[in-house]
């Protein structure tokens, strides 16, 4: 397999898909910051204002976080579609369903098992 090959397929595939979406979402509220503090030293006084800011969408985030992830797995699904990829259990979990451990078919759940 060429590494563009390799590159496609793991673009593809659905863990990757979902792992991408989650990190997009939840490092958005950082970027002003992030820019901000690259800037000049009057930025950098902004950019600390923003620090509040920040904290509070983790907070609301980690008291609401089925619905948000509820919300980015459906995104994860529409972008699997987009590129025609299939929605599947990742590899290790999958694995589980052979021993004692709870049996996972619906991938949406997944961290339920932790």
């Amino acid at each position: 397999m060429s590494v563009a090959n390799g590159l496609r397929h793991t673009f593809l595939n659905f863990e990757h898909i979902v792992a991408f979406i989650l990190s997009k979402e939840l490092l958005k509220p950082t970027k002003p910051l992030a820019e901000s503090l690259h800037g000049r030293l009057n930025e950098v006084y902004f950019a600390f204002k923003k620090v509040d800011e920040i904290t509070s969408f983790y907070h609301q985030l980690r008291s609401n976080v089925e619905t948000e992830h509820r919300r980015a797995y459906a995104k994860a699904k529409q972008l699997a579609e987009d590129v025609d990829s299939e929605e599947s259990v990742p590899w290790i979990v999958h694995g589980r369903q052979k021993r004692s451990n709870p049996v996972v078919t619906n991938p949406e759940h997944i961290g339920e098992l932790q």
